[in-house]
């Protein structure tokens, strides 16, 4: 999967859910936290992108680029080139895994409503499509 369809795949899955996938958490600031695959259902932005057959309960509270280095079939299937060491800065690798990363802070972080202002700026950042259709409002 190329970093536009990556892309895209995640935004048209946050601009459907429009929710954080949470489950509470007392220990945790706010009292929840993130997950790739939440309650009812629901999925986070790199949750969106690991199909079933991959996904592990042992993925959760591991950051995307742990979870690609111990995951190789998902690497796989995201088609990213990771070794058995991190990228270093400048390898496609790097790049494709800091989209990841920041589409998985978008989600976890920010508010709903920054969403969309931040995953074109985003696009911008990464020299792709903001191709999201669907209303915010």
């Amino acid at each position: 999967m190329d970093m536009q369809k990556v892309f895209d795949k995640v935004v048209d899955h946050l601009l459907e859910q429009r929710k954080q996938s949470t489950v509470s958490d007392d220990l945790a600031p706010g009292g929840y936290r993130c997950m790739y695959r939440g309650n009812s259902g629901l999925k986070c932005a790199i949750g969106a992108l690991i199909p079933d057959d991959l996904y592990t309960s042992s993925m959760e509270n591991a950051g995307v680029g742990y979870m690609l280095l111990n995951n190789p079939k998902l690497a796989k299937h995201l088609d990213i080139k990771i070794g058995k060491k991190r990228p270093s800065e400048g390898d496609t690798a790097y790049k494709e895994e800091r989209l990841l990363i920041k589409l998985q802070n978008i989600h976890d972080v920010r508010e709903v409503e920054e969403w969309e202002k931040l995953l074109r700026d985003l696009a911008w950042d990464y020299e792709l499509q903001f191709q999201g259709e669907k209303s915010w409002r």
